[in-house]
């Protein structure tokens, strides 16, 4: 655990609750802690702060080497033990420090677009990096999908799907082939993450859950009150059975 990081997450916490509200769905999907990759939608510069702040877990978050350039940034995010990579070549540097991270036991947090996204509605193509990690650090990896870019007091939306593995491109060489197959199966829970988010939204599906702890609650009120009624008439017939032996002994 970065106590940085920590102490971060909890200056942010407030501030992005109240002016960037967001309900988290699916929260005991992630395993926590545990070594794993998060992969995310990206749609703005606030993504990282919003996956930081409502998804609990330290994990490195990797982002581009441009972020570098200024200057806060740069000791921001050395502070928290992000990873940045420069996505114009192979940046060996970056790559064995993210292996490392993962070998270590450590999380990952990871925006696979490449780029941030102008279309809400539409995931675009996964690049194949977080496939190569999770693959070569043996990962599984977490669905964190955001519903739309965030605006101020508007109410966002982050679901936290199943948790998946690429085992089975994971069983010879892992050559070039097998790491373009698992991004295409990383794009697929993506969209399928995506797919459920939407439909939870457009549905309010809360309201069914509101609906569904309602409605248990009401059928537990009526089987407790049925239990008492039996055990109330139980307690009758066996006082009228006590009664009658006692006068029948009389009797006798």
């Amino acid at each position: 655990m970065n106590r940085f990081y920590t102490t971060l997450r909890a200056i942010a916490y407030w501030p992005m609750k109240l002016l960037f509200p967001a309900k988290v769905i699916g929260y005991e999907n992630l395993p926590v802690p545990q070594k794993v990759i998060t992969v995310s939608n990206h749609l703005s510069m606030l993504d990282i702060v919003l996956v930081g702040v409502n998804v609990y877990g330290y994990r490195h978050f990797v982002a581009k080497k441009e972020l570098e350039k200024v200057g806060f940034m740069r000791w921001l995010m050395k502070r928290a033990d992000a990873i940045t990579i420069d996505r114009g070549k192979a940046d060996l540097t970056a790559i064995k420090r993210i292996l490392t991270a993962l070998r270590k036991g450590e999380g990952l947090s990871i925006f696979p677009e490449g780029t941030r996204n102008k279309d809400d509605e539409t995931l675009q193509e996964v690049k194949t990096g977080s496939a190569m990690f999770a693959l070569k650090g043996n990962a599984p990896l977490v669905p964190v999908m955001i519903h739309h870019k965030q605006k101020l007091f508007r109410r966002n939306y982050v679901y936290v799907a199943p948790l998946f593995t690429l085992d089975e491109f994971a069983q010879g060489k892992i050559d070039n082939t097998a790491i373009e197959q698992a991004a295409e199966k990383i794009e697929q829970e993506m969209k399928k993450a995506q797919d459920y988010l939407n439909d939870y939204v457009a549905n309010k599906r809360w309201k069914e859950e509101k609906r569904k702890i309602k409605q248990d609650k009401k059928a537990y009120k009526a089987r407790l009150k049925q239990l008492k009624k039996e055990i109330k008439a139980q307690i009758k017939v066996e006082k009228k059975a006590k009664k009658e032996k006692k006068n029948k002994d009389k009797n006798q």
